[in-house]
């Protein structure tokens, strides 16, 4: 997030709010990550191509990957989501 935050910091800010949210409402990282770095590059490939903002191809193609690489890295995250098992963080009593 930090490089992303430099590159393309109204995108960065929007995921991070994202990740809080979702966070702060189910205390579950896993989840806010997954949900951030989805909302991260639907964002940048949205300003660039829906907005006519100037992003590199390049950038847009990075934030693509890293989006996938976080997703397959959090496969049994998403199989402990899936079936209602994941630890929270804090969880409210």
């Amino acid at each position: 997030l930090g490089v992303f935050a430099a590159l393309l910091p109204v995108e960065a800010v929007s995921a991070a709010a994202v990740w809080g949210i979702v966070f702060g409402a189910t205390r579950i990282v896993s989840l806010g990550s997954l949900i951030a770095v989805t909302v991260f590059a639907g964002i940048v490939v949205v300003r660039r191509y829906v907005f006519g903002v100037d992003h590199p191809l390049s950038v847009v193609i990075a934030s693509l990957l890293i989006a996938l690489l976080v997703i397959v890295t959090h496969r049994s995250n998403i199989r402990r989501l899936l079936r209602g098992e994941e630890q929270r963080l804090n969880p409210k009593r």
